[in-house]
């Protein structure tokens, strides 16, 4: 008795211990994951234009990710600091940070070498839903990764 009681408190201490020890992945890690760092683009065969959106994706540190999102060669539209990234499964993430100084999360799904915003809210304002803007339910387009 006293045997399974001491077998009972190890096995109790090193589960405790497991989860106490696992640590969710940092911002970085989880870009990293889903090979979302680097450039993007509707179309990387055509320069960046309010047409043809590019966003650059790259780490600050373990913790931050920055986004730029850019609608000329030297014009970013708007800049986004991602401190919150989190799998949702093998093909999706959230993800929740600043986007021009105001709040913004979001939800995107991953294939291959692209990317789409499936979920987003803009300073608490619903703006994309199901993979499609509210304004007008258009579908939002992929973005690709492009060759650097």
């Amino acid at each position: 008795m006293q045997r399974a009681m001491v077998i009972s408190s190890i096995l109790i201490g090193a589960i405790y211990a497991g989860s106490a020890g696992a640590q969710a992945a940092s911002v970085k890690e989880v870009f990293e994951k889903y090979n979302q760092l680097g450039t993007f683009a509707w179309d990387c065969s055509k320069p960046p234009s309010r047409d043809n959106r590019y966003y650059l994706n790259r780490a600050i540190d373990a913790n931050q990710v920055q986004r730029d999102e850019m609608t000329g060669p030297e014009t970013r539209e708007h800049v986004t600091i991602i401190d919150k990234a989190e799998p949702l499964g093998p093909n999706e993430f959230s993800l929740s940070g600043q986007r021009d100084e105001r709040p913004a999360e979001g939800v995107w799904r991953v294939e291959n070498n692209r990317q789409l915003a499936i979920e987003v809210t803009l300073d608490g304002k619903k703006v994309i839903s199901d993979g499609k803007t509210v304004a007008t339910r258009q579908p939002v387009p992929w973005t690709s990764k492009c060759a650097n």
